[in-house]
């Protein structure tokens, strides 16, 4: 799990450091600063894929955004 504060004024998506940006978006009704928790699994069954390897839906995200 991974908290941060951060300062947000889109749609967040995300994007993967070996691979294309994801269709999938989160929706920001109100820029400003928000707080994040992000909570990731399955990391052991991409752990055990091959270098190279193409795979998609191993990981699974939950990614929660909240203004104060």
């Amino acid at each position: 799990m991974l908290e941060l504060n951060c300062e947000v004024q889109s749609p967040v998506r995300l994007q993967s450091v070996t691979a294309d940006h994801s269709d999938h978006t989160l929706p920001i009704p109100h820029p400003g600063d928000h707080h994040a928790c992000v909570h990731v699994g399955h990391q052991n069954k991409a752990a055990e894929l091959d270098e190279g390897t193409l795979e998609s839906r191993i990981e699974r995200w939950l990614i929660q955004l909240w203004q104060d």
